[in-house]
C-alpha cells in the first residue's frame, strides 16, 4: 500500500491512475511545497530489467524535451527499492475520458490535434518517436492545454525496433501497420496514431474495429475505414481529406512530417483551403480495398507486433482454455474440414501442456459459426481464456494467426502468427504449444519438447487428407469417411505418426456397434503401433492402446502404463479420460472413476457424446445425486438428442445402481410410457422394445426382491427371445436371464466362459453390474476376473 508512504521526500496522497508500464499517484513534494505526480514501475515489473530500462527510457526522453504541449520530468529517483519518474501534478482529464461523452465539436477536435501536432514535432525535431500516441497518453488541463505523456515506447535516435519479449509495441487500435507488422518505424507511425485519434474525436468510433485484437490488426493491415463524411454531416471535406493522408497504409503516402499535418489543420480551422502536400500524393498506398491484401500480410503482423505485450500478469494463471473454431479466410468455402480440422489438431498438441485443461474439439465446434462474444463462449465451455484466431490457405502455404483472450475482460494475453508450407505444419503446432506454454509459465513434459522442437515436414497432401479424417472422425463421428482419409493420408507419406495414430482410433471405433467390422482390433492395434513407432510422444495413440489393452486384449497392466503415457502427453483428451473411467471402474475403483468421468466432461462440456456415457461411472461410484444432476444436464443441454424417455431410463439405472430400486422402477415405467408417445416409437419394432423393456424391469424387479412380478416379466422376455442366439449375439442378457430365473448358474458361466474366449469386449462388465452379484464368490466368477487381469 503506498498511499500514506513517504518516498524520498514526496508524500504520495492517493492514487491517480494505472497502466501496463506504471501505476501513478499524487504526492506532495515536501521540500518545494507543490503537489506533483509520481509514476512508479508496477510492483511484479520491479525486478525485470527490460521493463525498468523502457521506464528510464520514458524519463530520459521526456526530459529531453521543453514544450508547453509535453508534460514534463521533474526528475528520475529511485528509493527504497523503486524507481519513480516525477512529473507535474495536472488538473483536468484525459482525452480518453473525454471521448465517453461522444463524438467532440470539430473546433475542439482542431484543437486538440494540433496542440498534439506541436508537441510531437518538437519531439521529432529532438530524433524521438512517441509510437504510442492515444487518448489515454494526452491530457487535458483546466485551461485548455494539451499535455503529451508517456514516453515508454518513444524511439531514441537509431535505436532499432523493439522485439523482446515482455516489451509493449503499442497500443492495438493506435498501431500503424508497419508498426503492427514489427517494421521498423519512424516519425511517420505518430501521424498514423494522431490521424486515428482524430478519427475517433470527429466520429466517436475507432477507424479499426474488432472483438479481438487480431481482428483489429487484420483491420489495420487490410482494411479501410468507414468514410468520415458519412458520420459527421458538418465535417469539412478538406479535413476528412486530411485524416485519410494520414491514414494511409503505405508511409510514403502519408505526411512526411508532423508539421506538414499541423499546417494543413491550421488551414482548415481558420477556413483555408489547406496547402497542396508535399512529396508523394495523398491517395499513394491508400484505398487499396478491404480485401484486396492477401490475409497473409495479417497474419504475421503479431508475431513481432504484440509479443510480451500480453505476458500474464502478476500472479495471474490460466487453469482452462478452449480453441474456438478458427475462421477460415481461405475464401470459396473448397476446402471443407481443412480449418476445423487445424482446429483439433491444436487441441491435440496443446493438451501437452501440463496443468492446462484444454476444451476438446467435439464442444467447441458446437461454437463454430456463432456471433457470441469471447466471454461469451468461455462462459458457455467453463474455462479462463480461449485461444482464437484464423487460418488462411493458399496453394502451398498456410497462414495462422492466434491470440490466447482472457474469458472475464477479454483482456489478450498472449498472440502470435505463423507463416509455413502446409507440410510443416506438424512441426507449427510444436511451436504454437511451446510459444503458449513459455507465456503461461507452464513446463512442457521435456520429452514432448524435444520432439516438438525436431518433428520433421510432412507430404502435403498427406497433411491435407489427415486434418479431413480428424474433421470426420471426432467432429461428425462419420467413421468410414475418416478411414478413407487416414489411408489416403498414410499412401500419401507412410511416415506420417499423427494419420497411423487416427487410423488406429477409427478401427477400435469401428469395432463397436451393432455391426462391427471384421478384424478391426487387429487393424487397430497394427495402426497405432506403427504410430508410436514414428512418434513416441503421441497422447492419443497411446490413449487408443490403453482402450485396445483394458477392453479387448484384456492386458490391464499394459493398459494403465499406456494410459499413464497418454494422460503424460496429452491431459486433455476427453473421449480417452472417459475411457480410463470405465477401464478404473473395473477394476473396483469406484471413486476414482467418478472423478474422472466429472474430468471428462469438464474436458468437453458440450459433447453429447460424453454426457451420455460418463453418467455411469458417477452413479457406480455411489455418488447418486451427482449423476442425477448430470442427466438432468444433459437433457437441458441437448433437449432434441437426449428425449425425455431417454433421461427416464437412464435415471433408472441410477437408482439401480444406488440400490433405490422402487424408484428405479418407477423411472423405468415413466421412460416406456413416455416411448410410446414419443416420435421415436416404431411400431415395427414393438417386439423388440417388448423385449428390452421386459429384460430391463425384470432384473430390477429381481434385485428388488419382487418374485412374482420378476418372474413374469423374465416369461415374457423368453416368449419374445430367441434364446440360442442371445447366447451367442447377446451372452450377457442371456447369462443373466439364468442368473435370475432359471437359477440355473451352470448355463450362465457356460455362456460367459464362450464370451471369455472370443474376448468379448463387454465381459469386463461382470465386475461393475449388480445383476452380476449372484456369481461374485464363485471360483469360476474369480477365474473370469482373474483371467481379464482385473484383480
Amino acid at each position: 500500500m503506498m498511499i500514506g508512504r513517504t518516498i524520498s521526500h514526496y508524500e504520495i496522497l492517493g492514487k491517480l491512475g494505472e497502466g501496463g508500464m506504471g501505476v501513478v499517484y499524487r504526492a506532495r513534494d515536501t521540500k518545494l511545497d507543490r503537489d506533483v505526480a509520481l509514476k512508479f514501475l508496477p510492483a511484479g515489473l520491479t525486478g525485470d530489467e527490460e521493463s525498468r530500462k523502457r521506464f528510464v527510457r520514458e524519463a530520459k526522453a521526456a526530459a529531453a524535451l521543453s514544450h508547453p504541449n509535453i508534460c514534463a520530468v521533474h526528475e528520475i529517483g529511485e528509493s527504497e527499492g523503486h524507481t519513480f519518474i516525477v512529473m507535474p501534478c495536472i488538473e483536468g482529464a484525459g482525452l480518453a475520458g473525454r471521448l465517453k461523452d461522444g463524438p467532440l465539436p470539430v473546433d475542439e477536435a482542431l484543437d486538440i490535434a494540433i496542440q498534439v501536432g506541436k508537441g510531437l514535432a518538437k519531439a521529432h525535431r529532438n530524433d524521438i518517436v512517441h509510437r504510442d500516441i492515444k487518448p489515454g497518453n494526452i491530457l487535458l488541463t483546466e485551461d485548455g492545454d494539451v499535455k503529451i505523456v508517456d514516453f515508454g515506447l518513444a524511439k531514441l535516435g537509431a535505436v532499432s525496433k523493439m522485439t523482446i519479449a515482455g516489451t509493449t509495441l503499442g497500443t492495438v487500435g493506435y498501431m500503424s501497420p508497419e508498426q503492427a507488422r514489427g517494421d521498423e518505424v519512424d516519425r511517420r507511425t505518430d501521424i498514423w496514431a494522431l490521424g486515428v485519434v482524430l478519427y475517433e474525436m470527429l466520429s466517436g468510433s475507432m477507424p479499426f474495429r474488432g472483438e479481438v485484437d487480431a481482428a483489429v490488426i487484420y483491420s489495420i493491415v487490410n482494411e479501410e475505414p468507414e468514410p468520415l463524411m458519412d458520420a459527421r454531416a458538418d465535417l469539412p471535406e478538406d479535413l476528412a481529406t486530411i485524416i485519410d493522408t494520414a491514414l494511409a497504409k503505405d508511409p510514403d503516402g502519408r505526411y512526411q512530417s508532423i508539421g506538414e499535418m499541423v499546417e494543413a489543420l491550421e488551414a482548415v480551422r481558420v477556413g483555408k483551403m489547406p496547402p497542396v502536400r508535399r512529396g508523394r500524393p495523398a491517395g499513394s498506398g491508400m484505398r487499396t480495398g478491404r480485401r484486396a491484401l492477401l490475409a497473409g500480410a495479417a497474419l504475421i503482423v503479431v508475431a513481432a507486433a504484440v509479443i510480451g505485450y500480453i505476458m500474464l500478469r502478476p500472479g495471474e494463471t490460466v487453469g482452462s482454455v478452449a480453441v474456438l473454431p478458427l475462421m477460415d479466410l481461405s475464401g470459396g468455402g473448397e476446402d471443407g474440414g481443412f480449418a476445423d480440422g487445424i482446429t483439433g489438431a491444436l487441441i491435440n498438441e496443446l493438451g501437452q501442456i501440463r496443468d492446462v485443461r484444454w476444451t476438446s474439439l467435439l464442444s467447441v465446434m458446437r461454437f463454430k459459426d456463432s456471433d457470441m462474444t469471447v466471454a461469451e463462449f468461455c462462459r458457455k465451455l467453463g474455462v479462463d481464456a480461449a485461444v482464437v484466431g484464423s487460418v488462411q490457405r493458399d496453394s502451398t502455404k498456410v497462414h495462422l494467426m492466434l491470440q490466447l483472450v482472457d474469458a472475464d475482460s477479454e483482456r489478450q494475453l498472449w498472440a502470435e502468427s505463423y507463416d509455413d508450407g502446409i507440410g510443416e505444419l506438424p512441426s507449427v503446432y510444436g511451436r504454437i504449444a511451446l510459444d503458449l506454454a513459455q507465456h503461461l509459465r507452464i513446463d512442457l513434459n521435456p520429452e514432448a519438447a524435444a520432439a516438438m522442437v525436431s518433428r520433421r515436414s510432412v507430404d502435403p497432401d498427406a497433411h491435407d487428407a489427415y486434418l479431413k479424417g480428424t474433421y470426420f472422425l471426432r467432429n461428425l463421428n462419420d467413421l468410414d469417411r475418416a478411414l478413407t482419409y487416414f489411408s489416403t493420408s498414410i499412401e500419401h507419406d507412410p511416415t506420417f505418426a499423427n494419420a497411423w495414430a487416427g487410423l488406429a482410433e477409427t478401427y477400435i471405433r469401428k469395432s463397436h456397434g451393432a455391426t462391427p467390422l471384421e478384424g478391426a482390433v487387429e487393424k487397430a492395434i497394427e495402426a497405432v503401433d506403427r504410430a508410436l513407432e514414428l512418434d513416441a510422444t503421441l497422447g492419443e495413440a497411446y490413449l487408443t492402446r490403453a482402450h485396445i489393452l483394458w477392453e479387448h486384449t484384456w492386458d490391464q497392466e499394459g493398459a494403465r502404463e499406456a494410459f499413464r503415457k497418454g494422460f503424460e502427453f496429452n491431459r486433455s483428451h476427453a473421449y480417452g479420460t472417459l475411457l480410463y473411467a470405465y477401464c478404473l471402474e473395473t477394476m473396483g475403483r469406484f471413486e476414482e472413476a467418478a472423478e474422472t468421468a466429472i474430468r471428462a466432461t469438464k474436458l468437453d462440456p458440450l459433447s453429447y457424446f460424453l454426457a451420455w456415457g460418463a453418467f455411469e461411472p458417477i452413479a457406480i461410484g455411489g455418488r447418486i445425486d451427482d449423476a442425477v444432476r448430470h442427466i438432468e444436464n444433459t437433457r437441458e443441454l441437448f433437449p432434441d438428442r437426449y428425449k425425455e424417455h431417454e433421461k427416464h431410463f437412464q435415471l433408472s439405472l441410477v437408482y439401480l445402481y444406488g440400490r433405490q430400486y422402487d424408484r428405479a422402477i418407477a423411472e423405468y415405467h415413466t421412460g416406456v410410457e413416455l416411448h410410446e408417445k414419443s416420435e421415436d416409437h416404431d411400431s415395427s419394432k414393438v417386439d423388440l422394445y417388448q423385449r428390452w423393456d421386459a429384460f430391463n424391469l425384470a432384473r430390477i424387479n429381481s434385485l428388488a426382491g419382487n418374485g412374482d412380478e420378476a418372474d413374469r416379466l423374465w416369461t415374457e422376455y423368453a416368449g419374445l427371445t430367441d434364446l440360442d442366439e442371445a447366447e451367442s449375439k447377446d451372452p450377457f442378457s442371456a447369462a443373466t436371464y439364468h442368473i435370475w430365473h432359471t437359477g440355473d448358474l451352470d448355463k450362465a458361466f457356460e455362456i460367459l466362459d464362450r464370451a471369455f474366449e472370443e474376448k468379448n469386449m463387454w465381459l469386463t462388465r461382470i465386475t461393475v453390474f449388480p445383476w452380476f452379484e449372484p456369481l461374485r464368490g464363485d471360483p469360476r466368477y474369480d477365474r473370469l476376473v482373474k483371467g481379464m487381469g482385473l484383480v
